[in-house]
């Protein structure tokens, strides 16, 4: 220690001139205080601060030309040590760069102390060079300025060290922030000698020969004024936290793991709901040792800020007090939230004593660090009186988590909240993260919120690296980025830090301005020059420059690998993920939804089902024709198909029915069905039931382990088809609402709902001539159907198969959508003669027209042909979305999922998410109308008896796209098969019934009705005893009833027909008798 000092004194003795004096006990000083790493501009008048720096044994420097980035990269450097960091700047606007740095540090308690090089007095306002006034240049942004005189050996040089202390006093001290010297100095600037005199040194003794700083500041604890009795307000706190039932634990930013440490206690002990903000750390808790008993105690509702979403829980959520610990909360919906829940009782705990009350609404305002506080608390009991509040709060968090986690997951292509999310999995407890903006699941963590400002990120992530001395991962935007490209310099230097991987999300332009309400009010052409900035600067050739290493990225998997790739080496590296603006805005638009729709299912059932019992019963129908599925040879007349109809009992009384029926193509039988639907039986009974199954996003998969205790691969897929099934209806029925309306609340675009309609596809066998399926085919387009899937590769020849396809089009025409399915029974060279035979038929897609899955894309490039897969999908036992990912290719253009083979409609519902995205047609992402595609198939037709005594009578015509049936109606004594026509819009509230003269026909209707079917459902109707509507049961008056209907008995007739039709008022118009009858019901029953 006497070396040290020796050669103290000996330095200080021995410098060259006055100025390198001054600027040596700064810098000793600074190290003295713990103040070591320093940010030093390069400039001329700061040389003698810039070179005692350098030469200093004990710092740390870096150097930048950009005095903007420098200071940032010390703001962040700050952030991560909570030591202050030093920045040296020459004269003039290179103060004025500053201001950015100092503004998001004075905003964000963050602690700098800025050395800003001076002209001497006499050369201000005299039209010196580079000379501006830099005396309280800052403002009120600073914590405390002084500008120091011009070195001079006229004033005690103890001076200089007391006024060092006393700003880092100031930035060290609540509320933390920066602090400015000014430092002017005359010539020489360079280490020239100039005499001085040692006198100025008098009274330094002490000081040059130990090692402490020459005044030191004692402050004493707040915990001991309340030890002395100043603790009455902190009693009433106290009070207010045990009477309360609905409390909300709120975290702000979080700066230490201690503090992170302390909050989980209290969050433990209050036992009331946490919503953690984004720069609170706690959002990668996951990190933490001990992340089981954390979740098993404390209940973290991480997606409120989603939930919030919906207007039903904005309405519904409030709490009666509200405790914030730290200062900020960057969520603005849980901030508009928290301010509708007033007046309450809101209490906000910060070290600081600033402000922090945007919305005027705290009513106790606590200052001490977080540690004090929970310890006065720790010493209070509370009671847990809010545990039906806990869950239903847990369930809306679960459900909405659940929903975005399904979106993202599902969407083929990479997102920005994929790339948010993706990233935690990339972090270890020796990581850190820093970044830009909140996302939704983004231990230390760190950001530039003070000013919410997008500058100087990089360096400021580049500068947290070195302070906190870990790997950090910084996620940043491009615009962002093109700010702070001179931060690529510093990262360049790698000064005492461990190597930085940054991510950039590149979407070439402002994309947060797509988000906002105005986007869509807003000329695009304004939106890209003014907001968007849009741009085509490389951030490949930026990193060239600096000879930064770069990684491009494009896919989800490229994106898991860069991560991962760079986790270990020893290099920084940049990784650039490439988004769109208007990709990423739909795609936010619709995560928002479907949250939205999430929160509001939770909403419409925050409770619990509970099954009574379950019961199945076995059922055996004939049919007329073996199933296709069959492979079998057949040499018996009758067929049947047998399985279990489920029946599952709620304890409200509400039953739900599905169906078990393991075919040919199943792995499982009916006898091991059976076994598993008898073990079911005994342990589903008094099992509840989770509302967050109707989302089918992983929630069934997660029930039957967590409360069967079913492995997902042990059950059968059709006993999980058919149990879900049941489930689901139960619900269904207890919630007084249709099997669709409770997986689909609200849909995300109720104009493209109320379009679609599900048509179903026919199946011929192929069995027979061409002409013979020809005319099966035929028959069937006369029922209606509309598309026809055909078996084909079951023929000797495939070319016996394509003379059966091409006859099939001939007869049906060309407004009939045809389809085959090979079931994988050709080999490569069979498919392609078929194929090419084919190819004027218009085929919608062949069905797996290859035996060695690995050709069908080539065969969709050799004959043109679309494809889709079915097997495929079933055999597939890896994610599914790995496999349509192998397969994306333009030639591919369906799916074929069959629920009960895929195990349920969960999988189902997955698997379709995951296929439309994949490919890029999801109607909710592309907010088109699409014609509605033919589902299932029409295997009715295989049962030997209709279900009914009256088979429906149905008649379609394709080209004119009318459909007919005939209906059943029953009226007093008489049982009518009316003949309508119907033509227009799926909607119930918009009919128009035409009604024809004596003799006509509804047809007479139809031009008419085709000019208006874009604003109305439109039906023409053949009244009784007209065109193809009979009587069914004339009763005891005889058949010669018929010749003897009244207007009235008619009128009748078609009320009772209306009434079937629609449950809302509908418009009649008719000529001749049907005006008379039109007239006369609009006279009886003007209430329809």
């Amino acid at each position: 220690m006497l070396d040290d000092a020796n050669e103290t004194s000996y330095s200080l003795q021995d410098q060259a001139n006055i100025n390198a004096v001054w600027a040596s006990l700064i810098v000793e000083e600074c190290s003295r205080l713990g103040i070591v790493y320093f940010c030093v501009a390069p400039g001329s008048r700061s040389s003698p601060l810039a070179i005692a720096a350098s030469t200093h044994p004990l710092t740390t420097c870096i150097s930048c030309f950009d005095e903007r980035s420098l200071a940032f990269h010390a703001v962040g450097y700050s952030k991560g040590s909570h030591k202050p960091a030093v920045i040296i700047t020459s004269s003039g606007t290179a103060v004025s760069n500053l201001l950015p740095a100092v503004v998001e540090a004075s905003q964000d308690f963050v602690p700098l102390l800025l050395l800003t090089a001076d002209r001497p007095p006499e050369l201000l306002d005299a039209g010196a060079n580079q000379a501006i006034n830099q005396v309280n240049h800052f403002g009120s942004f600073v914590r405390f300025t002084f500008s120091l005189p011009a070195p001079t050996d006229n004033i005690p040089a103890r001076m200089v060290l007391t006024t060092i202390d006393s700003a880092v006093h100031w930035a060290t001290s609540l509320p933390f922030g920066p602090v400015h010297i000014n430092c002017p100095f005359r010539e020489p600037l360079d280490d020239s000698s100039d005499n001085w005199m040692l006198s100025c040194l008098k009274g330094l003794d002490i000081w040059m020969s130990g090692a402490e700083p020459f005044t030191k500041y004692i402050q004493l604890q707040n915990y001991l004024a309340c030890k002395a009795g100043a603790c009455v307000p902190m009693a009433e706190v106290l009070e207010i936290i045990k009477g309360t039932d609905t409390g909300l634990l709120l975290l702000g930013a979080i700066h230490t793991e201690d503090e992170i440490w302390a909050a989980l206690l209290l969050a433990k002990h209050l036992n009331w709901p946490v919503v953690a903000d984004i720069l609170s750390g706690l959002r990668l808790r996951k990190l933490l040792p001990s992340l089981p008993e954390i979740e098993e105690n404390v209940l973290f509702v991480d997606h409120l800020d989603h939930a919030l979403l919906s207007e039903g829980v904005k309405g519904w959520i409030h709490f009666d007090v509200i405790v914030q610990i730290g200062s900020r909360i960057t969520s603005k919906r849980v901030s508009q939230m928290v301010e509708d829940c007033f007046p309450c009782t809101y209490i906000l705990v910060d070290n600081h004593p600033c402000r922090h009350d945007p919305s005027h609404f705290v009513t106790h305002r606590v200052q001490c660090s977080i540690r004090q506080f929970v310890d006065s608390l720790m010493q209070s009991q509370f009671s847990h009186r809010s545990n039906k509040w806990c869950f239903y709060l847990r369930v809306l968090n679960t459900m909405v988590a659940w929903d975005i986690s399904f979106q993202i997951n599902a969407e083929y292509s990479i997102t920005e909240p994929h790339v948010a999310h993706v990233i935690t999995e990339a972090l270890s407890a020796e990581s850190a993260l820093f970044c830009w903006q909140q996302h939704d699941n983004t231990i230390r963590v760190a950001g530039n919120r003070g000013a919410s400002g997008i500058d100087g990120l990089l360096s400021t992530a580049i500068g947290f690296a070195v302070g906190c001395n870990k790997q950090v991962l910084c996620l940043v935007g491009d615009v962002s980025m093109l700010h702070d490209t001179n931060g690529l310099a510093i990262l360049t230097q790698r000064v005492s830090r461990k190597p930085m991987r940054i991510l950039v999300i590149n979407n070439h332009g402002g994309a947060i301005f797509s988000l906002l309400p105005f986007a869509d009010k807003t000329d695009p052409q304004i939106l890209d020059r003014y907001f968007y900035t849009s741009h085509r600067i490389s951030i490949q050739k930026l990193c060239e420059a600096h000879s930064v290493r770069h990684l491009p990225v494009k896919t989800k998997v490229e994106l898991q690998e860069a991560l991962l790739k760079f986790e270990h080496e020893k290099t920084d590296c940049v990784i650039e993920v490439e988004s769109c603006i208007g990709a990423n805005s739909t795609f936010h638009s619709t995560l928002r939804k479907s949250a939205q729709q999430a929160a509001d299912h939770a909403l419409n059932g925050l409770f619990l089902y509970k099954i009574h019992k379950m019961n199945f019963s076995l059922y055996r129908i004939q049919l007329c024709a073996p199933p296709t599925s069959s492979s079998a040879d057949h040499h018996h007349n009758e067929f049947h198909r047998e399985g279990y109809i489920l029946s599952v009992y709620l304890e409200d009384g509400s039953v739900g029915y599905g169906e078990v029926a393991p075919l040919e193509i199943h792995k499982e039988n009916l006898v091991d069905v059976e076994e598993q639907l008898l073990f079911l039986l005994h342990i589903i009974k008094g099992i509840k039931i989770d509302v967050s199954l109707p989302t089918l996003k992983g929630s069934f998969t997660s029930w039957i382990w967590s409360n069967l205790g079913i492995m997902e691969c042990s059950i059968f897929p059709s006993v999980r088809c058919g149990l879900e099934m049941a489930i689901l209806n139960a619900i269904a029925v207890s919630q007084g609402s249709s099997f669709i309306s409770m997986l689909q609340p609200q849909m995300i675009n109720e104009e493209i709902y109320e379009k679609s309609s599900v048509k179903i596809c026919a199946l011929v066998d192929s069995n027979g001539t061409p002409n013979e399926v020809a005319y099966i085919a035929s028959s069937l387009v006369e029922e209606g159907f509309t598309a026809i899937k055909l078996k084909v590769a079951r023929r000797a020849d495939p070319i016996q198969d394509a003379a059966v396809i091409c006859k099939v089009r001939n007869e049906v025409g060309p407004c009939v959508e045809l389809r085959v399915d090979a079931n994988r029974k050709w080999t490569y060279e069979e498919a392609i003669q078929f194929g090419f035979r084919v190819k004027d038929c218009d085929l919608q897609y062949i069905e797996e027209p290859v035996e060695n899955v690995d050709d069908i894309v080539k065969f969709c490039e050799e004959t043109g042909l679309p494809a889709a897969l079915d097997e495929t999908i079933d055999n597939f036992q890896e994610s599914h979305l790995n496999m349509l990912a192998k397969y994306t290719h333009p030639g591919i253009v369906a799916v074929v999922i069959k629920p009960s083979v895929i195990g349920g409609f969960e999988k189902g519902s997955i698997d379709c998410t995951m296929g439309t995205e994949a490919w890029k047609n999801g109607c909710f992402m592309n907010r088109e109308i699409r014609p509605s595609i033919a589902h299932g198939l029409g295997t009715y037709k295989w049962l030997k008896q209709d279900v009914t005594a009256i088979p429906l009578g149905i008649h379609y015509d394709p080209c004119k796209g009318f459909m007919g049936a005939s209906v059943a109606v029953n009226s007093k004594n008489f049982s009518y098969s009316i003949k309508v026509h119907e033509v227009g819009q799926e909607s119930n509230d918009n009919v128009v019934i035409f009604l024809h003269g004596f003799l006509g026909t509804g047809e007479d209707w139809i031009p008419i009705m085709k000019a208006i079917s874009r604003s109305a459902k439109c039906i023409s109707i053949d009244l009784p005893g007209h065109g193809g509507s009979k009587i069914q049961n004339p009763g005891c008056k005889g058949a010669q009833e018929e010749a003897t209907l009244s207007i009235e008995i008619v009128a009748d007739v078609l009320y009772e027909l209306i009434q079937g039709i629609t449950p809302f008022k509908v418009t009649l118009v008719g000529y001749s008798m049907g005006a008379r009858i039109a007239l006369h019901m609009a006279l009886r029953l003007s209430h329809k």
